[in-house]
């Protein structure tokens, strides 16, 4: 297993974040659980549990085979996950950038997690042992509320992923993504590639190729723009339009 993390201790965790650092990342915390967010004073019980890891591109965060510990959030950087192909070459499945939940479920049930996850960049990440999230549980039935809510927004949103490939053509499992990645951009427009094209064409069911001529086929229409590594989104109506099943 090919793993390596930076850490801010030698051993093999860092220490909890501190002051500061806590501030940012209970700010962090609030935005990753949005619409149900924390409140100040929960988020920043949240963050004083958060241990920084630091991870290097191409490596893994954790050992996938070993029980999960933690929860597991992004503040800097892109993680994929993914399966584990023919001759053991990894295919990607889904991307992790800043302000999402790398992985929230297997902790509570004490089970490792079963995709491969690569650091695309160098990374920074957030581990919170589940531990003391359920110790912090216990004294703030507020922040067990806002964390069963992501729990189920999670699932709801594996059903519906698992629904659009069924329903759905390429055209508009590439609108849903375009739409479904702006709220996170500056200026609400301009969506920027942070991963290879290989990786979002697996994350929406598709080859590189189908989504590069995708991409084409939505700029003959007026719809985007593409610049390099950006997408300029022109006619929002009409990506809504094309991404409904």
């Amino acid at each position: 297993m090919d793993i390596a993390l930076t850490l801010r201790t030698p051993s093999g965790l860092a220490p909890s974040a501190a002051g500061t650092e806590i501030d940012a990342l209970a700010t962090l915390l609030q935005q990753a659980c949005l619409p149900t967010p924390p409140s100040p004073a929960d988020a920043r019980a949240l963050a004083v549990l958060g241990q920084g890891h630091w991870v290097a591109a191409g490596r893994s965060p954790f050992d996938e085979k070993a029980p999960s510990h933690a929860m597991w959030l992004v503040a800097r950087g892109c993680m994929t996950m993914g399966g584990v192909g023919g001759e053991g070459h990894r295919q990607p499945l889904r991307s992790f950038q800043h302000g999402q939940w790398l992985d929230v479920a297997n902790a509570w049930l004490g089970l490792a997690i079963v995709e491969r996850c690569v650091a695309d960049v160098d990374s920074m990440l957030y581990a919170f042992p589940i531990a003391e999230v359920e110790a912090l549980c216990r004294r703030r039935p507020s922040v067990a509320r806002v964390l069963l809510s992501l729990l189920a927004r999670h699932v709801r949103e594996s059903a519906q992923n698992a629904q659009q490939l069924l329903t759905k053509d390429a055209l508009a499992r590439c609108a849903t993504w375009l739409l479904d990645a702006l709220p996170a951009t500056a200026d609400g427009t301009t969506v920027v590639l942070a991963q290879r094209k290989s990786t979002v064409a697996s994350q929406i069911g598709t080859s590189p190729e189908t989504f590069s001529r995708t991409l084409r086929r939505l700029r003959e229409m007026g719809a985007i723009d593409v610049k390099g590594a950006r997408i300029f989104v022109r006619d929002a109506t009409t990506l809504h339009r094309l991404a409904m099943p």
